[in-house]
């Protein structure tokens, strides 16, 4: 999916203080990692198809689509952009589920890689754990 995808521009304001466009995906943190979590956290259907996945141990299409209230269209879309950033799991390969019920479900360990490359991009790769994530921990 990388290879559609187009790559993201934003604004910077230069030294001359013109606005400058700034390529994200030209940044040497910039990894096929960050355009996966841009892709997967930038949109609410999809943060909305994990949190429910994440809430249950395995569930059809037509659960999903009844739990997140999407259109056909729209859910398969989605469930397919996930699979292939590797944070949802299907019970049955691409080529096999014609007329079958496909069971999905969440790819914690991988959600969670994205998670912290997403805070070593934004806090820096020494950067210590946000304060928020020590003060929730339990022991």
């Amino acid at each position: 999916m990388t290879s559609r995808l187009a790559h993201r521009c934003c604004v910077a304001v230069g030294h001359n203080g013109q606005v400058d466009p700034v390529n994200q995906s030209s940044a040497p943190e910039w990894s096929s990692d960050m355009t996966a979590i841009e892709q997967i956290f930038g949109n609410r259907a999809r943060n909305d198809i994990i949190r429910v996945l994440a809430a249950e141990d395995q569930m059809t299409y037509g659960d999903l689509r009844d739990r997140v209230g999407i259109r056909d269209s729209t859910l398969h879309r989605h469930l397919r952009a996930l699979e292939e950033y590797g944070v949802i799991i299907a019970d049955l390969p691409p080529g096999q589920r014609q007329g079958r019920g496909v069971r999905y479900s969440i790819h914690r360990s991988r959600v969670e890689a994205l998670g912290q490359a997403w805070m070593r991009y934004l806090f820096g790769k020494g950067a210590e754990e946000p304060a928020s994530s020590r003060d929730h921990r339990t022991s």
